[in-house]
């Protein structure tokens, strides 16, 4: 009896994958059995079962269903649209910092190999020894505003990256 629960059960909870005919019948054992198909020479029950597929309604609340599924799926591919810009934003930005870092990183080492004063950046003096000329100094100036640069352009690339991510 339980069996036999159980499988009437799983036919009428699952209508949509069995919709149609099933036929039942008791094998010699005592067994009650379902299938979509007789078995030729026993005696089996015809059971019809109804297409349940839910459609859309033509009443007023169907159609209201049916307008705010429309509007979720709309919602939802918007959100999926928007996602996808954002990632590929994000993907832009990243490049973009990794960049900026490498421009900053040889910008650095610039300026560390150019302390050193190049050929004709020193002055004779007077009374002997020589000083830094002022070409030297402005190419250090120089150096330093490319540092600058680079950190301003790495730090902006970061915080839109933090916005991007809100």
């Amino acid at each position: 009896m339980m069996r036999k629960s159980i499988c009437l059960a799983l036919f009428l909870c699952s209508p949509s994958l069995f919709a149609g005919t099933v036929y039942q019948w008791v094998s010699k054992d005592g067994s009650v059995i379902y299938s979509d198909e007789p078995p030729p020479g026993v005696e089996a029950k015809e059971i019809t079962i109804p297409d349940q597929q839910v459609q859309p309604s033509a009443s007023p609340r169907g159609r209201i269903d049916e307008q705010r599924r429309q509007k979720l799926i709309d919602s939802s591919r918007e959100i999926n649209r928007q996602t996808d810009s954002r990632i590929e934003q994000r993907k832009v930005l990243q490049k973009k910092l990794r960049e900026a870092r490498e421009e900053l990183k040889a910008a650095e080492q610039a300026l560390v190999e150019g302390e050193a004063p190049k050929g004709g950046e020193r002055i004779a003096n007077v009374g002997g020894g020589t000083r830094l000329a002022p070409a030297y100094h402005q190419r250090l100036v120089s150096l330093k505003a490319d540092v600058q640069r680079a950190e301003e352009k790495v730090k902006a690339l970061r915080k839109q990256l933090r916005e991007l991510g809100r």
